[in-house]
C-alpha cells in the first residue's frame, strides 16, 4: 500500500509495509530535481536517508525490470562528449 501527496515544492510517496515487519519509506522528490529516500530507524531515533538526483531515481525503477549487465540510461550519440 501507498500514499501520494503533492505539496508546494515536493511531491512524497509514502510506501507502507502491510506485515507492519518493517517501518515506512517516504519519497520525497523536490521541484529542483533532488530526490530522498527516508525510512525511521527506531534504534537510533532519526531517519536513514539515501539522497540521490532524478536521474539516478529513474536508473533505479529501469533496473528492476533489467537482467544483469551494464547498462546507460542516456547513452551518449556518436561523436558527443
Amino acid at each position: 500500500m501507498f500514499t501520494s501527496e503533492l505539496y508546494k515544492n515536493a511531491a512524497e510517496i509514502t510506501i507502507l509495509d502491510d506485515s507492519g515487519e518493517f517501518e515506512d519509506i517516504n519519497l520525497l522528490v523536490m521541484d529542483g530535481g533532488n530526490v530522498f529516500i527516508r525510512q525511521w530507524d527506531e534504534k537510533g531515533q532519526g531517519y536513514d536517508v539515501i539522497t540521490m538526483n532524478y536521474e539516478q531515481l529513474n536508473d533505479l525503477v529501469t533496473s528492476l525490470h533489467n537482467g544483469p549487465g551494464v547498462y546507460h540510461s542516456n547513452p551518449k550519440e556518436e561523436g558527443e562528449k
